[in-house]
């Protein structure tokens, strides 16, 4: 019973060696192994060996496969063909041209990539010569405003240098005095007056008459507007030098006339004008025109017109603010 113990714990072992999967539980008694027949023991050890080689069954088949993909492996490897070594033979000349050529293509890209380089600093100098010009035209413009402005400015100080050396070296006619006289055709008595105003220049430079009017005229009161015919002698040049007086025409009044007007307090009043050109005249412009007009007043009355022309009276003269209106005898024919 000890040996047959021994062979079942030796034969166990053997089995969990190889299938750990399988346990065989030991015999509990001595008695269990004698009561089991002999055939019942036979089967389970040939389940057991049955259990053993079908755990061996699946490393081998593993093993097998393993060693065939070795194998075939090995063919493939054997199969591959033997590669062959080849040697290129370049003739010098060939291989000259080919390097030379090579050279020549990095040239061309070493210049191209200059030459792109230079057309980019060249597009960037453009653009700043645009912007350059863009100021340097905006600043020139400028410029010839001013300029503008400045001719301007200096035309009008011109213009106005000019009115004053003009105005300071012109000629100026005024009303300088009036002198009667005592008309007396056969001598011996007095019939009319002549009332003959004087004209001066107080200008620097001369002044040339073109035209004189004179007229005067008895008026009960004292008038603010006048309109008068006046006799207006047009003349071709009448030369008055600086600070020299000339004599117009005039106007004439009956002795009765003058002699009830003295008596009733009338107003006598003398017009007369001139038109004239000073040395700066401009065919373009019109010509000066002064026109005065003065109260004549006698320093006593008149007693005898067949006294002697020194033993009459003297008068004086007074200027008188009026609106005068002078027309000519042909235009008051024309307004009759």
């Amino acid at each position: 019973m000890t040996s047959r113990l021994k062979n079942w714990t030796a034969m166990a072992s053997a089995i969990s060696d190889v299938c750990p999967q399988i346990t065989l539980a030991p015999p509990v008694s001595c008695c269990f192994y004698a009561s089991m027949s002999r055939i019942y023991f036979m089967a389970l050890i040939a389940l057991g060996l049955t259990l053993l080689a079908s755990s061996d069954l699946p490393a081998q088949e593993n093993k097998g496969d393993t060693e065939e993909q070795e194998q075939q492996n090995s063919e493939q490897i054997l199969t591959v063909p033997t590669p062959l070594q080849v040697e290129i033979v370049v003739e010098d000349g060939e291989a000259e041209a080919r390097q030379a050529s090579e050279q020549r293509a990095d040239g061309n890209l070493v210049a191209q990539q200059g030459m792109n380089e230079a057309t980019q600093r060249m597009a960037d100098l453009a653009l700043w010569q645009t912007v350059l010009i863009a100021i340097g035209t905006t600043a020139l413009l400028y410029t010839l405003w001013l300029t503008r402005q400045a001719n301007r400015a200096a035309q009008a100080a011109v213009d106005v240098t000019r009115s004053i050396g003009e105005a300071q070296t012109r000629a100026y006619l005024s009303f300088d005095t009036v002198k009667p006289v005592y008309i007396n055709p056969k001598g011996d008595v007095i019939t009319s007056i002549l009332f003959r105003p004087h004209i001066i220049n107080t200008g620097q430079t001369p002044a040339h008459i073109r035209v004189t009017r004179s007229a005067v005229s008895i008026e009960p009161v004292r008038p603010t507007e006048i309109e008068i015919e006046a006799n207006s002698t047009p003349h071709g040049t009448i030369r008055v030098g600086a600070q020299r007086t000339i004599f117009l025409q005039g106007g004439t009044l009956p002795w009765d006339a003058v002699k009830e007007a003295i008596e009733k307090g009338y107003y006598i009043i003398l017009i007369c004008g001139v038109e004239f050109e000073d040395v700066f005249y401009r065919s373009s412009e019109a010509r000066r025109t002064e026109d005065f007009a003065v109260r004549i007043v006698f320093n006593k009355h008149l007693t005898d017109a067949e006294k002697p022309v020194d033993d009459q009276p003297s008068i004086e003269w007074h200027d008188m603010q009026l609106e005068v209106t002078m027309t000519s005898p042909t235009t008051a024919a024309e307004n009759s």
